[in-house]
């Protein structure tokens, strides 16, 4: 079993607990407007228009796009160049070979944190894996999602892994479908079935001006996560418009001041399970 693997991020301390390896998986199942890692989000499509910006020689056409990551020197113009959200730098890896790559590190780290993309697309890949790291390492497997995973897939992963974090896009329903194409019901009933098994680690909110602000429904998201349990963690992040495509790419950043206020409001209700300000 294999999956697709766009990047892999040695140390991480934003990724969950402690210091982590975070493992990118290439492919979403959201098309997010404000998306930070749009690169992540499609398979290649072999278009072949990244092989003449590639400066390195490092991209080739062999009836589809060949990627050679040891002549790469991380320009980034080919991503810059796609039109399709994808990304021709994709490795994939099989679970033993994904466990070398970690095995090398594993007194540096306390677990390994799986994102994208939609890293829950290849459930059965982070289930097989998991079980390998829990039969050979002390370290703990968490899993980042958008929430939009089906019901035979999270009832798995929650069998098989120490923890989730969701992005929950936004809280009102005709927002989400606004922001991410889609309805945020089977999100709810995820978060909601996670809460109950002591590993929802966190929940996290990108705040976009006029968008997804509405302060009656921030307070109500803010409630719903202090009524979900006592433990799981709230961040709140303002948009930032590096590295965003398409429709938001000129969208201002989040004003400092109106994020604060956000920002204090949630920490009055949550206290200590509110994450510091991103700023």
């Amino acid at each position: 079993m294999k999956a697709p693997v766009n990047k892999i991020i040695n140390m991480s301390f934003i990724d969950g607990p402690g210091c982590r390896i975070s493992i990118f998986l290439q492919g979403c199942n959201m098309e997010c407007i404000y998306c930070h890692n749009p690169e992540t989000q499609n398979i290649c499509f072999s278009c072949k228009e990244c092989i003449d910006v590639c400066k390195a020689g490092a991209l080739t056409f062999e009836g589809k796009i060949k990627y050679d990551k040891n002549k790469c020197i991380n320009c980034d113009e080919c991503i810059g160049v796609c039109k399709k959200f994808a990304s021709p730098k994709i490795t994939y890896y099989d679970t033993t070979e994904l466990f070398n790559y970690i095995n090398k590190y594993k007194n540096l780290i306390d677990g390994i944190t799986f994102s994208g993309g939609e890293c829950t697309i290849y459930s059965d890949f982070i289930v097989e894996f998991a079980d390998i790291i829990h039969e050979k390492t002390n370290l703990n497997v968490f899993v980042d999602t958008n929430g939009n995973v089906k019901e035979k897939d999270i009832d798995k992963l929650i069998e098989h892994v120490d923890g989730f974090m969701f992005d929950l896009k936004a809280f009102k329903g005709d927002t989400h479908i606004n922001v991410t194409g889609i309805e945020n019901n089977i999100v709810f009933n995820n978060i909601n079935k996670c809460a109950k098994t002591e590993k929802l680690y966190e929940i996290r909110t990108v705040l976009i001006e006029n968008i997804n602000d509405d302060w009656d429904t921030f307070i109500d998201e803010v409630k719903y996560i202090k009524n979900l349990n006592e433990y799981t963690k709230f961040k709140l992040i303002p948009f930032r418009q590096y590295g965003v495509k398409g429709e938001l790419s000129n969208f201002r950043d989040y004003p400092k001041e109106k994020y604060m206020k956000y920002h204090e409001k949630a920490k009055e209700v949550l206290k200590e399970r509110m994450i510091n300000p991103i700023i």
